[in-house]
This record gives structure tokens, C-alpha cells and sequence, in this order.
């Protein structure tokens, strides 16, 4: 059973090494927001932005790995209550930069020669590379190592240009501290190789 898995496997890898290959750079904007509010705070997302590259390998179906680096940003409100009374509001950015690798797998629903139409989804994976400076005291410390999503979105190409809508699903904890996932919404567009 392993020599027919590999075998496969190396047929499937000798037809990528010559297929199509598509480069394809892009910068984009993400939203994010997290599935829980850490405690004692409240999480409200905001814009941040985005920029790389990934690489098509394929024709109708394709794989597709990248590589991004992607600024993430959560406003954080604190609040102290007794009662009805607030004593005390803290509210401030929790800006996050991150590596992002995802590893997509992805269909052309219409190929035409000016025109396509993809979908395409698979796992990623982000290291948080620096935190910024944040009235709540966040330090990288505060993120886990290694924080996986499930990445799925729909793109076109025209001519050599490319446009990419994605959501990407936090399965693990962003925070050692709190079970909040970071989901992140991203528009890009590229050009194409």
C-alpha cells in the first residue's frame, strides 16, 4: 500500500514539474475579527493590509502555495464596572504583523482566453513576526507560535491582472491566554506571470 501511495504521489508531483505555473504578486486589504473577546475587553476588527505572492501550478486544477505578510489589527475596549458605574475605559489598537503561508488547492470554473473564473481553498499557517506597542501591555509573548486557518475564496483573472476575495477561518487560538480565533476577510489584486 505505501509503494502505491508514493507512486501516485510522484506521479501527481512529476506532472506539476511541468504544467502551467502562474507567479503571481499581489497587495490587498484584510479585515479581521475574533471569534471571542479576551476578558475583560471587547473586540471590534479593523482594516489592515497585505502583501506577496503566490504561485499557480496547473491548468484546470491547480495548486497554489504563497507566501503574505499581513497586518492585522483588533481594537480592544477595557472596561472596569461596579454596578452601572464605570470607573474606568481603556481603548486601543492590538496590531499584530504576521507571516502567512497558505497552501490552497483550487478549480477554474470558466476558462476562457481573456477571462477565468477560480475557486480554490486548503489550510495556512501564520507566525506573528512583531506586536506593536498597545496601552494593554501585548507583547508577541501574549500570541501562540504557530496559529492555522482554513482559507477559501473565489478569484478571476483578466488578461495578466488577478482580484482574490478570501476568508480564512481561525482553527487554533491567536492568544495563549484566551480561546479567541482570528478570522480575516482579504481583497488583493495582482498581476500575473
Amino acid at each position: 500500500m505505501k509503494k502505491i501511495t508514493f507512486i501516485v504521489l510522484g506521479l501527481l508531483f512529476s506532472n506539476y514539474a511541468f504544467c502551467q505555473l502562474v507567479i503571481n504578486p499581489q497587495v490587498g486589504l484584510t479585515a479581521s475579527s475574533l471569534t471571542t473577546d479576551p476578558e475583560g475587553t471587547e473586540a471590534t476588527g479593523r482594516i489592515g493590509y497585505t502583501f506577496g505572492g503566490s504561485v499557480r501550478m496547473g491548468d484546470k486544477v491547480y495548486f497554489n502555495p504563497g507566501i503574505f505578510w499581513v497586518k492585522s489589527t483588533n481594537e480592544l475596549t477595557s472596561k472596569s464596572e461596579f454596578g452601572e458605574t464605570s470607573f474606568s475605559e481603556i481603548k486601543d489598537n492590538a496590531t499584530i504583523n504576521m507571516l502567512h503561508i497558505p497552501a490552497q488547492v483550487g478549480v477554474k470554473l470558466i476558462d476562457t482566453d481573456p477571462f477565468a473564473l477560480r475557486i480554490a481553498g486548503g489550510p495556512s499557517l501564520s507566525w506573528v513576526t512583531s506586536v506593536k506597542d498597545n496601552a494593554f501591555g501585548y507583547t508577541k509573548d501574549f500570541y501562540n507560535d504557530k496559529i492555522w486557518g482554513a482559507k477559501f475564496g473565489v478569484g478571476v483573472d483578466i488578461l495578466f491582472l488577478t482580484a482574490d476575495l478570501s476568508y480564512e477561518l481561525g482553527m487554533t487560538d491567536i492568544y495563549k491566554f484566551s480561546d479567541a480565533k482570528n478570522n480575516i476577510l482579504s481583497l488583493t489584486a495582482g498581476i500575473k506571470f
